[in-house]
């Protein structure tokens, strides 16, 4: 009987996972050979255009939002497992994921969207009226 070297890993892989009390599913152990991250976002990496139509934002803002959000989203490894990065984690969640979407709102919104003060809301009032000759119609 003839046994590959890779049947051997294979063999000893498990046996060592289930001496330690932990398996680890064969399709998790390929994740960074397989994974959509691993494959899809670097390639979009490549084409700026390709990558602002999938995440409808350039790398430049990418980035920025990473920089951002990227402690907060960041998970530890374990003993069982290699935690997904905030690099990986948000291509895969953005826009999808709760705690990622709150990341960026509470990250971004004070720079982004500042609260308008009651000058802003006069201009904002004065703007409209100008603009709209409908909006002080009964």
């Amino acid at each position: 009987m003839v046994v590959s070297t890779i049947q051997c890993q294979e063999v000893f892989a498990r046996f060592n996972c289930l001496r330690f009390n932990r398996y680890i599913y064969p399709i998790l152990q390929t994740r960074k050979q397989h994974s959509k991250y691993h494959q899809l976002v670097w390639e979009l990496h490549l084409d700026e255009v390709m990558f602002q139509r999938f995440f409808r934002l350039t790398r430049g803002q990418f980035d920025e939002v990473l920089s951002k959000v990227g402690d907060r989203i960041s998970k530890m490894d374990t003993s069982y497992r290699e935690a997904i990065g905030p690099a990986e984690r948000l291509p895969i969640c953005l826009g999808i994921v709760k705690d990622v979407a709150a990341a960026i709102l509470d990250s971004m919104v004070s720079g982004v969207m500042p609260t308008p003060t009651l000058d802003d809301w006069r201009a904002i009032a004065e703007d409209f009226t100008e603009t709209s000759p409908t909006a002080l119609a009964p």
